[in-house]
């Protein structure tokens, strides 16, 4: 009976300390994130006020779960956690962003903060394969996709905009409210063009 107490012990303190060193593992990759996207943690969105990528640690302490959360402001995310039971997973809302991943197997990053990894079983492979993926090349294809989502909202509004900005009223040139006499207040269509 005491011999079957000591193994469920070991194993239950073994699958403990593997849980310690993957949250510890995903520690060092938010700072490894926060200095990789330090400018981009740093400034805001001029129209949102949000910051242009939150950085976040999200889980439950009593259960051990620590889910590592990147948030780009125009709703991008990518969030790599561990689980109560020491398994690891990757997710981000960009299906681009990450091949196809049956099971997390480990992340790793180096002592200086220099690169981090993503040790992966593919779908479909056989068991046992394993493949690394760079976690700069994913955090490139975050900030790439945000960029291109930014610049083709910039590209429809100027697609939208009246052919010459002599064409249109702007706030400038509209006459205000108060100076027609007898007018209701109602609300009066302005164009802003942006050259």
């Amino acid at each position: 009976m005491s011999r079957g107490l000591t193994r469920i012990l070991t194993a239950r303190q073994s699958l403990l300390d593997l849980r310690s060193a993957r949250c510890e593992a995903l520690q060092r990759f938010r700072e490894y994130a926060r200095e990789r996207l330090g400018d981009f943690v740093a400034n805001t969105d001029p129209i949102t006020g949000m910051r242009i990528v939150e950085l976040s640690a999200e889980g439950n302490r009593t259960t051990g779960e620590l889910g590592i959360v990147l948030a780009f402001f125009e709703g991008t995310r990518l969030r790599i956690s561990v689980d109560q039971y020491a398994n690891l997973s990757a997710e981000a809302t960009l299906p681009e962003a990450l091949p196809a991943i049956a099971r997390v197997l480990d992340v790793i990053v180096g002592m200086e903060l220099d690169r981090a990894e993503l040790v992966y079983e593919p779908v479909g492979a056989p068991v046992g394969t394993r493949k690394t993926l760079n976690l700069a090349d994913v955090l490139d294809r975050l900030i790439d996709h945000a960029a291109a989502g930014v610049e083709e909202v910039l590209r429809f509004a100027l697609a939208a905009a009246p052919p010459s900005p002599a064409a249109a009223p702007s706030l400038a040139t509209a006459p205000p409210l108060s100076a027609v006499p007898n007018a209701a207040p109602q609300r009066q269509a302005v164009s802003l063009n942006v050259a």
